[in-house]
């Protein structure tokens, strides 16, 4: 019936947009019955396939003889869903060439020289030039800071936990990883565009004597209760 080919057309909104028709209008049966009359009906959510657009709205269209047949509906989301299927793989396939394409660039590997204070100085003058030196690239990436596991992510805790004399040491890894990222295209969702980004990798670790700080919280409760 007509009048069911209406109910889906809804039913077909309320898949894209997760939530029940009309439910910021108040449950007024009346008041709604009498919008639809006048031709009120949801608006399409954002970034829908037109063509999916396209068919709910002709499912809950004023004129009933303009609404689809059930047979025609599934047709159309039948070459949807089809075309959805064929999108994956060529982006899938497109992405498994790409990661294929030179496995190198994914090895990590770093080589350490005998001088390692020398080889992190001159790393530090590389990366920041002469605006900071090495005590700041501690204090400003809180290297002699603990860190504290939280339900979403790792944060640096609050206060200083490793005394500022320790060692800063700083390796560039040989190797560049590869990102890739796919961006579709408004004219051509056919075919999405891949950009490829490299970037170095940097390792730092700080050394610091972790007893020493301890022994010199000991004394005061307060610290200890920030701290932890």
């Amino acid at each position: 019936m007509r009048s069911d080919v209406y109910s889906l057309g809804v039913l077909l909104w309320e898949l894209t947009s997760g939530c029940p028709p009309f439910s910021n209008y108040s449950h007024d049966l009346a008041y709604i019955k009498n919008q639809l009359l006048n031709g009120l009906r949801e608006d399409q959510i954002e970034s829908t396939p037109l063509e999916y657009v396209q068919l709910y709205q002709k499912c809950w269209h004023d004129n009933p003889n303009v609404r689809p047949e059930i047979n025609e509906i599934f047709k159309i989301l039948s070459q949807l869903l089809s075309q959805i299927d064929a999108n994956e793989k060529r982006t899938r396939l497109t992405y498994d060439k790409s990661i294929s394409y030179d496995n190198s660039y994914m090895e990590l590997d770093y080589k350490e020289m005998p001088d390692q204070s020398s080889r992190t100085a001159k790393i530090v003058a590389e990366i920041f030039g002469s605006s900071l030196n090495e005590q700041q690239i501690i204090k400003l990436f809180k290297l002699n800071h603990g860190l504290i596991l939280t339900r979403d992510n790792i944060r640096p805790s609050k206060q200083v936990i490793i005394a500022e004399n320790g060692e800063l040491k700083i390796d560039l890894y040989e190797g560049q990883p590869l990102v890739y990222t796919y961006i579709n295209s408004e004219d051509n969702n056919d075919k999405p565009l891949d950009i490829c980004i490299i970037f170095p990798v940097a390792e730092m670790i700080y050394n610091g004597n972790l007893l020493d700080s301890y022994s010199n919280c000991m004394d005061v409760d307060e610290v200890l209760h920030e701290l932890y």
